[in-house]
């Protein structure tokens, strides 16, 4: 054990660590320990979508516009309602389409309402923001009141298109929304398509200074005994860890060691996680399929998804079940290639409950069961995966 103080120490004094807890430092949301409270999030998101506190204009919602159309294509989403042809010609942006955009918080108790002003109509976008929540309200269905007001509310005749729904949350399966309608977005989607956009667009270094705070404090983590998930990570900090990983593995490797000569429990899955992560740095392969390019774990998730599909059509009453006499062994790892989503064990919960080693996006079986994909996806297991789904006939090809 002493051997794993002196590595931890060691690792304590690499350039990459230091550089970590620089990044995290002084962080406004985390000293006043409201970077988990849901108000917050929705003020600032209120503020950096409005077209007068920023000075980007529209740009911001525009962001949103192309984002909903990203997540519009997840098999979460459906059945989500948007029109497309509208949310393309708006993320265009062409001369004076747009003419404002207004933005209310908590009017009829609905966290952020935005009303984007157009030449032709108005189209209502209604947000329900989660942060450590699910549906609440007098029959937990906050989703289908917004909705019934909004549809009454917001009419054609009066000048207005039909509204979209949000669902915005840090995990895709920490909730679904009882309303069909909402189209589930992630804080990591924000992220990675309006937030980062934003604030390498933004020139003013108040504002700046600002939104990296905010950005910080979606992957700041609290010690307090319920411990608080991460929402999203920036690209930012995604390059700090990989190059703290990459810097530091084998004295990693060393004090995992330790801990399990000395009975630590969970190491074995920290274990996993690392040589995951370290075998798969920098590894930007990327695979066609069904004409658009995916990497590995994007790649296996849009295959099964459509073999889940394909499988409904011969099997209306397809359950999981049904599925594992289809895969393969030669593609059956440790937690094999999919799980019962209530089957997941504490050991593979993070913070908060939350299942990790799963890509976070529920695939429901007309059986009633919902299951999960695993993100634990390295060459070789990729390569096994894409040969069973070549016999399968999948057209799978290296971009």
């Amino acid at each position: 054990m002493d051997q794993a103080i002196k590595d931890i120490i060691n690792i304590q004094k690499s350039a990459s660590y230091i550089k970590y807890v620089d990044y995290h430092k002084d962080n406004i949301f985390a000293i006043t320990k409201t970077s988990r409270l849901e108000l917050p999030h929705s003020d600032y998101l209120s503020w950096i979508l409005n077209p007068n506190r920023v000075g980007l204009g529209f740009f911001p919602v525009v962001q949103l516009i192309k984002t909903l159309l990203l997540c519009k294509e997840r098999p979460i989403n459906k059945n989500a309602r948007i029109d497309e042809n509208l949310l393309l010609k708006l993320s265009f942006c062409e001369d004076g389409f747009i003419q404002d955009v207004k933005v209310q918080r908590e009017k009829e108790h609905i966290d952020i309402l935005l009303e984007v002003v157009t030449k032709d109509k108005t189209l209502p976008i209604v947000i329900e923001n989660k942060v450590n929540s699910s549906e609440n309200g007098k029959n937990n269905d906050q989703t289908n009141v917004y909705f019934n007001y909004a549809e009454k509310a917001f009419l054609d005749e009066d000048g207005f298109y039909k509204p979209v729904y949000v669902y915005l949350l840090p995990k895709y399966n920490q909730s679904i929304p009882k309303n069909a309608n909402f189209i589930v977005v992630t804080y990591q989607d924000l992220v990675d398509y309006v937030l980062e956009p934003i604030l390498y667009k933004t020139k003013d270094d108040n504002k700046r200074s600002i939104m990296v705070n905010y950005l910080q404090s979606l992957s700041y983590q609290t010690d307090n005994e319920k411990g608080e998930a991460i929402m999203a990570i920036s690209s930012e900090e995604k390059d700090i860890i990989e190059q703290f990983i990459k810097e530091n593995k084998n004295l990693i490797q060393s004090v995992l060691a330790a801990l399990v000569d000395n009975g630590e429990e969970d190491v074995e899955e920290m274990q996993k996680a690392i040589n995951t992560f370290t075998s798969g740095m920098k590894d930007y392969t990327k695979y066609k399929f069904n004409g658009k390019e995916y990497t590995k774990n994007r790649l296996v998730l849009s295959v099964f998804t459509q073999f889940v599909e394909d499988m409904k059509l011969k099997n209306p009453n397809l359950s999981i079940a049904d599925l594992e006499k289809e895969i393969d062994n030669s593609i059956q790892r440790t937690m094999n290639v999919f799980k019962n989503i209530n089957d997941i064990s504490d050991k593979y919960k993070g913070i908060g409950g939350t299942p990790r080693y799963f890509i976070d996006e529920p695939i429901a079986l007309p059986s009633g069961e919902v299951i999960l994909v695993t993100n634990q996806w390295g060459k070789e297991a990729a390569e096994k995966f894409i040969e069973w789904a070549r016999s399968k006939g999948f057209q799978i090809e290296a971009a």
